[in-house]
């Protein structure tokens, strides 16, 4: 709920309908939610969110790692559970999630630069 509200304006949508779509009735329609989800602008906040989800789950029941990594994007999510989610869930909003839109934006930028290779 926390990021579907928090990233709704920048996303344009819920980032949950995207996750867990309408049932598809057609191999084109599970195909178009798959791609969908597959987006770079989705994708990377739909691992966060399940990461961040997996975290406070666990430690719900009281596990609790000793240490988290991460590869790529998931080295934001593992600093993110580690360290800004015991300091309160506004810093895990103020970090992570903007972070994960900045990151993806950046991104898109990139992809409209010359090469220099």
């Amino acid at each position: 709920q926390r990021a579907d509200d928090l990233l709704a304006p920048a996303l344009g949508e819920k980032l949950s309908r995207v996750m867990f779509p309408a049932p598809a009735f057609s191999n084109d329609e599970r195909a178009a939610n798959a791609e969908r989800l597959k987006a770079t602008e989705f994708a990377q906040p739909a691992l966060g969110a399940a990461g961040v989800a997996a975290h406070q789950l666990l430690a719900a029941f009281g596990v609790h790692p000793a240490m988290t990594g991460g590869h790529s994007f998931g080295e934001l999510v593992a600093l993110a559970t580690e360290y800004f989610a015991p300091k309160g869930l506004w810093w895990m909003e103020k970090v992570f999630w903007k972070n994960s839109l900045a990151a993806y934006r950046w991104k898109k930028r990139a992809k409209n630069q010359p090469s220099l290779a």
